[in-house]
């Protein structure tokens, strides 16, 4: 089954709570979560590398029109600018599954074309938190 991406779903939070306002000024989301690779190969494992899974790791990459009286805008950049964490839920309604917790933003790119709007790309990743850490959840769960 194929899942339409207008259908998922990006919200914002203060960080250290439930990420709970819908961001409407969102054009791609990208979610990319990941583990490190162990090599455990042996001897005795046979003519094939083996591997186990060790640490996750997270980047979200959110595209967003740069709109300076835009609330989701100001939230993102301001959280920037502050080096601070803003919590974040990214849901595929469709499929049911969902990831996000309090993050900062460690970078921002800003192309700017001679013709078009700008767009701004801010990458989001997993900040410390015992409030809300970051997870990869189930909706419902």
């Amino acid at each position: 089954m194929a899942y339409d991406g207008f259908d998922c779903i990006l919200y914002r939070g203060t960080a250290g709570s439930e990420a709970a306002t819908e961001m409407t000024n969102v054009r791609d989301v990208t979610p990319d979560i990941s583990y490190t690779e162990n090599d455990v190969s042996t001897r005795g494992g046979g003519v094939f590398k083996q591997y186990a899974l060790g640490q996750g790791d997270s980047t979200i990459d959110v595209e967003m029109i740069a709109d300076n009286s835009d609330e989701d805008y100001l939230a993102f950049t301001t959280v920037y600018q502050s080096r601070g964490q803003i919590a974040i839920k990214c849901i595929n309604n469709t499929a049911g599954v969902g990831c996000g917790g309090d993050m900062v933003i460690s970078k921002v790119s800003e192309p700017q074309p001679l013709d078009g709007v700008l767009v701004c790309t801010f990458t989001l990743r997993p900040g410390y938190s015992t409030a809300n850490p970051f997870d990869v959840v189930a909706l419902g769960s």
